[in-house]
């Protein structure tokens, strides 16, 4: 007779798809989607696959700001400025930054950094799903 200690542990999803974000949770939300009916079994991996990425992307471009500016973390203000310089980036982010330049013009700047705080770990939430 076989005990829990000599079964195997099952892998994630993601882990055997080889990704840091979570497979099961992004396809139990898009489950949740209204519309969505079936999905392949293969959608949800595809779909982390493309937010890790985006992710990566966004985290190396703003690194590469940082190095450059010869700055040692990460603010908004560097991955603002990191997405407009990339021209695929700033393509696919186009007029996401927008609401935040009108407010520049009116507010402080230590008000400015919070919203824009606030903006991104809403976008990055949105992006974990």
């Amino acid at each position: 007779m076989e005990t829990q200690q000599n079964t195997p542990r099952r892998e994630s999803r993601a882990k055997r798809a080889g990704l840091c974000f979570p497979v099961t949770r992004i396809e139990r939300k898009l489950r949740l989607m209204k519309g969505v009916k079936r999905l392949n079994d293969e959608t949800a991996i595809y779909l982390a696959t493309v937010v890790e990425y985006i992710c990566t992307e966004i985290l190396d471009v703003s690194a590469t700001e940082a190095r450059e500016r010869k700055l040692k973390i990460l603010s908004p203000e560097i991955l603002r400025e990191a997405i407009r310089k990339d021209p695929e980036l700033n393509e696919v982010y186009r007029g996401f930054f927008a609401n935040y330049e009108e407010q520049e013009d009116h507010e402080d700047e230590e008000k400015v950094s919070t919203v824009n705080v606030e903006g991104l770990s809403s976008f990055l939430e949105a992006a974990m799903l």
